[in-house]
């Protein structure tokens, strides 16, 4: 069996750059933050990732795919067998929770994993509204999805999945960029739905990454709460 090696993909935006150093400082050092950028291919500088997409809320779908490309594609990355994607204030990889996934993953190399899953049980969804500006196609446009018995489980985003490199390659042989951003708003529901079409299912693991920014109704909180904790041990 292969070794695992992790990669952790921070996704980020450009008015969140700020941040971008507190984040890298508390990471493990195998970290990259991936952002939409006036590039016309993937352009890795550092630990930056800047992708060719938008860098809205509602071009996140077309920056996931965006980045599992680049994964597959950048030598820099050949040598890895897993990515964790989590948000950059909703969620923070210790080094000790990179080291218990790699742990993990020595055991039970996962295809697709997370810490909380949901199901689509409804087929509307407006987690969205409020989020997208008044020019976008999402704006007060209701997301449509098609329900199944069983329904669609899904990792959430927002407290972090991990994906291997042959799940990566199940989802890129599934999506068209073009038109992508008409037909998906939620990077996480696309993930899962795609996977699931590939009969890949998300399993359920706790591995230690903390979702910081997270309230009761499982709400982000925003850039504040997470510049007034991001020193805390």
């Amino acid at each position: 069996m292969m070794e695992p090696k992790l990669l952790v993909c921070v996704m980020s935006c450009q008015k969140n750059q700020s941040i971008w150093k507190d984040i890298l400082e508390r990471q493990p050092a195998n970290t990259i933050i991936f952002a939409g950028g006036d590039v016309q291919e993937p352009q890795l500088t550092g630990k930056l990732l800047l992708l060719p997409c938008r860098d809205a809320y509602d071009g996140l779908p077309e920056k996931m795919i965006h980045l599992l490309t680049a994964v597959r594609r950048l030598s820099e990355f050949q040598t890895y067998t897993h990515i964790l994607k989590h948000d950059d204030i909703d969620a923070h990889c210790s080094p000790e929770a990179y080291a218990t996934i790699v742990a993990m993953l020595r055991k039970d190399p996962i295809d697709y994993a997370g810490q909380r899953i949901f199901s689509v049980n409804s087929p509307f969804g407006t987690y969205h509204f409020g989020k997208v500006p008044r020019d976008s196609y999402w704006y007060e446009r209701v997301y449509r999805i098609t329900c199944t018995d069983p329904p669609v489980s899904f990792c959430g985003g927002g407290q972090s999945y991990i994906l291997s490199v042959g799940a990566i390659d199940k989802i890129l042989a599934r999506v068209r960029l073009e038109g992508i951003s008409y037909r998906e708003i939620y990077e996480d529901i696309m993930i899962g739905r795609t996977l699931a079409e590939a009969g890949v299912k998300p399993v359920h693991r706790m591995y230690g990454v903390q979702c910081l920014t997270y309230s009761s109704s499982h709400r982000p909180l925003g850039l504040e709460v997470f510049k007034s904790i991001k020193n805390q041990p």
